[in-house]
């Protein structure tokens, strides 16, 4: 296995295919110019790094560009000297730039989602508000909004454990293909569940069908017609801003078996979205009905308690959770609500290993660093460094 140091390769062109550059030098005996040949993605050590076999080789790669391993590519090579490059050919070139396209535009804004979220809601409650609203249309918006607002999480006593389990569908994160899995068969739902199959995208994409007859009223009053006119505006860039996640969550569990949910959660000076980023650390055979085990990620900034980490990780129904605090008073103030939580776990059936608190000096360098590790937050995604 080739583990030196590799020298950083030239700058690639995003415009280019994806690429393998490899930090060796490869003789005309094991590759030629031209040469089209299929490599394995044997393992992922990291983010960003892979062993990928060539030939009977083993080589330490690293990739901005997710891989998933087991899977094999069809390359050509461009290049032997000084290092050595791998085009990638693979016939799925055109989805995976669809894919790569919308983790930029995820990155690029990052609060988009929460944004258009509450955007949509101030302008359905404005239209809401108007006489003059048609009763067919006045019902369908009253439906949005229970939904967006079932969608912030506010630690009552009516959201219990289904609510993670609830979100993606409720937002309508699932891809289409899944839909009908996530969700009970029609007449087995609990009466009064009020969950749409297609979460709010659905009923986002239903407005300007809805909205249709009322915009054709020469009658409709200027003020309502305007307030119509930006909720369809909003709700095309909301139902987008889902579609790209959705896309970045497709990405996530074919690169690094894990999923993207941005939580509102709902405090009493206003609303802050919450990334959660849970990795599954280990895939059991599904036949074996064996354990599974997830890592869950959460970095809070309070305006109270300054920014806190919490780290969770679930073995089945064996619980460790750590949380970090960059102030001493939040520190305090969760180490004094542990043995509640332990208790409430317990209760629930979960056998509780670990839990504590810790204080850190800035976790702002710290979440940085970590999202250096994550295809979710990286820099490039076009191109693949080996």
């Amino acid at each position: 296995m080739i583990s030196s140091p590799l020298s950083a390769p030239g700058p690639l062109a995003k415009s280019q295919a994806p690429s393998l550059v490899c930090g060796e030098t490869a003789g005309p005996s094991l590759l030629s110019l031209g040469e089209e040949l299929d490599v394995a993605v044997v393992q992922r050590n990291s983010a960003d790094q892979y062993v990928v076999a060539c030939k009977g080789r083993m080589i330490l790669a690293d990739s901005a560009t997710p891989l998933k391993p087991g899977d094999t590519l069809r390359v050509r090579v461009d290049q032997n000297h000084p290092q050595l490059v791998l085009r990638v050919v693979s016939d799925d070139a055109v989805s995976r730039e669809i894919l790569t396209e919308n983790l930029r535009l995820f990155r690029a804004n990052q609060a988009e989602l929460p944004d258009n979220l509450a955007r949509t809601e101030t302008l359905l409650l404005q239209a809401l508000g108007h006489p003059r609203l048609p009763p067919p249309l006045r019902q369908h918006i009253r439906a949005v909004l229970r939904l967006l607002q079932a969608l912030r999480y506010s630690g009552g006593a009516a959201q219990d454990g289904s609510y993670l389990r609830g979100y993606p569908a409720d937002l309508g994160l699932l891809m289409e293909s899944g839909l009908k899995k996530s969700l009970p068969a029609k007449g087995e739902r609990a009466a009064g569940d009020g969950r749409v199959p297609g979460g709010v995208k659905e009923l986002l994409l239903g407005l300007p069908g809805r909205m249709a007859g009322a915009l054709g009223d020469a009658s409709l009053p200027e003020e309502l017609r305007h307030t119509l006119q930006e909720t369809l505006s909003t709700a095309e860039k909301t139902a987008k801003a889902i579609e790209t996640q959705q896309a970045v969550n497709v990405m996530l569990q074919e690169a690094e078996r894990a999923f993207m949910l941005q939580i509102p959660l709902l405090f009493p000076n206003g609303m802050k979205p919450v990334d959660i980023l849970i990795r599954e650390e280990q895939r059991a055979d599904s036949s074996s009905n064996g354990r599974r085990s997830f890592s869950v990620e959460l970095f809070f900034e309070l305006d109270a308690l300054g920014p806190v980490l919490v780290e969770l990780h679930l073995n089945d129904r064996a619980v460790r959770c750590v949380s970090t605090c960059q102030e001493t008073a939040a520190r305090e103030f969760v180490s004094s609500h542990l043995a509640e939580l332990r208790e409430q776990l317990s209760a629930a059936g979960y056998r509780v290993e670990r839990l504590a608190c810790h204080l850190a000096e800035d976790l702002r360098t710290q979440r940085a660093a970590r999202k250096n590790n994550s295809l979710l937050y990286s820099a490039e995604c076009i191109n693949i460094f080996a």
